[in-house]
């Protein structure tokens, strides 16, 4: 079975996979730009180490061409055996300040001291140690750092020879030449100068300092007479390419970053605006089938807004399959319960005039006997025949059938006519019955005079059913080219949310309404049917237990 993910799981997935990747974008480019700042760093460092390197070796060619060429010399072969200390002050002292040295000192042969002189600065003496005198069996040059308690000095050393012999290789040595330059803070202060750097001396490796965040160091070797450091020089130089190069990937990382969380925030929104919102309303709409709640999607992407009308579409059809359903069952129900009401309407007249013409065949029977069951059976006749036209009537409507005969006709003859079919019956329930004439006598109007007649005579028969005491008032009046016609009664009058209702069909089987009055409740939708078909409109206003009143109006057609 294909295994199913949900939307989350989904979203949820992808959500981890950009976040997997743009962090090891962010990750790559912060790697990638370290690699470039140590490959700078490691430039500028050798570039440093080489000038550094090459400063130290220039800074001692000067005094290491003053050993040599000082050191093949005639008169300095026969001072040293002389030992002419004269010759010495003029000759050999004068080197400390015309090389700007600060030290000068001749050994003869046996190694032994013929003469030494040094700066007032440095007052350096004996600072050549005996075990020098060896290197000189193996080159006639030597240089070498030396520590004492004055500070560091730099010696340099070369074998005296006679003039003839310039390479010091022809002849064997006379004596030594020394010259020595003191590394004091002057001489740091020059060598920075010319470096561009901060220049310190360290007396141990173990201070040995790492670059700082901006700068490159180089650290140089200061090798003694052994062989071995003496100290150690250190070059510290700022870098304001590392600097901005530090600077720029900075910013770069930063912006990825931020970039990495702007995109997050916009995915979330995203999938929460456009993805898991929507759809969790989705949901909520459909469990509650909130037709409206779907058309609210509209706002969401077109997708769920396509879903969300397609669905409030089905709904609004289930809507009205469910209302066509309920108005179907209540048809059902309202006829049910109206044949059953026709039937007992149909049976009492049936069993009135059955009956009481059973006994007018019963011997022994008064005139006035005779004359009220005679009458009664009239009545129940009348009754039936009113029902039967009621079932005609309305099967012509719905059958689409009904005829208007148009003629002209006196409408005050038409008024007084049922107004006179009606006073006898009204009056007699001790009832006041008022009739009501907008034009005068000799008026006509163009018109069916027999659905008139009809729809007065409906609205009457249920404004007597109904009332009980009082007033029984109808009658028309000329408004804005149209007849106005009203039927008025103080009976028991119809609930506002009930107005509506008594114009439908089988209204008298409601029993919430006439549980106690006969009737099919078919007059008043066969009196708007006929009002409606003559091109006029009825209503009604009404007051439970102060009476109904019911307008109709009808074009006038003189």
């Amino acid at each position: 079975m294909r295994k199913r993910y949900s939307i989350y799981s989904v979203f949820g997935t992808l959500f981890v996979i950009v976040i997997s990747f743009l962090t090891i974008v962010v990750l790559v480019t912060y790697y990638m730009k370290s690699q470039e700042y140590k490959l700078i760093l490691d430039g500028d460092k050798s570039q440093l180490d080489q000038e550094s390197e090459a400063l130290i070796k220039l800074t001692g060619n000067t005094m290491s061409q003053v050993a040599w060429d000082y050191t093949y010399w005639d008169e300095l072969v026969l001072s040293v055996e002389s030992k002419d200390p004269e010759w010495f002050e003029h000759n050999i002292t004068t080197i400390i300040t015309s090389f700007r040295m600060d030290y000068v000192a001749v050994y003869n042969k046996s190694y032994k001291l013929i003469h030494e002189a040094s700066s007032p600065s440095a007052s350096a003496s004996s600072l050549i140690p005996e075990s020098i005198f060896d290197l000189f069996k193996e080159r006639s040059l030597v240089s070498f750092f030396i520590k004492t308690d004055k500070g560091l000095f730099r010696v340099f050393g070369a074998t005296i020879h006679p003039t003839s012999d310039p390479l010091h290789n022809q002849t064997p040595a006379s004596g030594y030449l020394f010259v020595s330059k003191k590394w004091d803070d002057d001489f740091l202060n020059e060598l920075s100068t010319l470096t561009g750097s901060s220049v310190i001396l360290r007396d141990t490796i173990k201070d040995k300092q790492d670059s700082g965040k901006y700068s490159i160091i180089s650290i140089q070797e200061l090798i003694g007479s052994q062989g071995r450091p003496e100290a150690w020089i250190e070059f510290t130089r700022e870098s304001s390419v590392l600097k901005r190069y530090r600077e720029s990937t900075f910013n770069i990382v930063l912006l990825l970053s931020v970039s990495l969380l702007v995109t997050i925030g916009l995915y979330m929104f995203a999938v929460m605006r456009w993805g898991i919102n929507p759809l969790k309303r989705l949901i909520r709409y459909i469990e509650k089938e909130d037709s409206e709640g779907m058309r609210n999607l509209k706002s969401a992407s077109t997708e769920y807004s396509k879903v969300g009308m397609l669905l409030a579409d089905h709904f609004s059809q289930k809507e009205e399959l469910m209302n066509a359903k309920r108005m179907a069952e209540e048809s059902d129900r309202l006829k049910s319960a109206f044949l059953a009401n026709v039937s007992h309407e149909i049976r009492t007249p049936m069993n009135g005039i059955m009956g009481f013409a059973a006994l007018l065949s019963e011997p022994g029977l008064t005139e006035e006997e005779r004359k009220e069951y005679i009458q009664i059976i009239e009545e129940s006749g009348n009754r039936m025949l009113s029902i039967i036209n009621d079932l005609i009537n309305i099967s012509i409507i719905d059958a689409g059938q009904i005829k208007l005969n148009l003629s002209q006709f006196k409408i005050n003859e038409l008024i007084s006519h049922v107004y006179d079919f009606f006073k006898l019956e009204i009056e007699g329930k001790a009832i006041k019955f008022k009739c009501n004439k907008g034009l005068d006598d000799d008026s006509v109007i163009l018109s069916d005079r027999d659905k008139l007649y009809a729809i007065l005579v409906n609205l009457l028969k249920n404004a007597s059913k109904y009332t009980h005491s009082g007033t029984i008032e109808f009658g028309y009046s000329l408004v804005d080219k149209s007849l106005k016609f009203y039927v008025s009664d103080t009976g028991i009058g119809i609930p506002k949310d009930r107005q509506e209702a008594v114009f439908g069909r089988f209204i008298q089987a409601d029993e919430n309404i006439s549980k106690y009055y006969e009737g099919t409740g078919l007059g008043l939708s066969i009196t708007k049917a006929y009002i409606e078909e003559l091109n006029g409109d009825i209503w009604l206003e009404s007051e439970p237990n102060k009476g109904s009143t019911f307008f109709f109006t009808l074009p006038l057609n003189l």
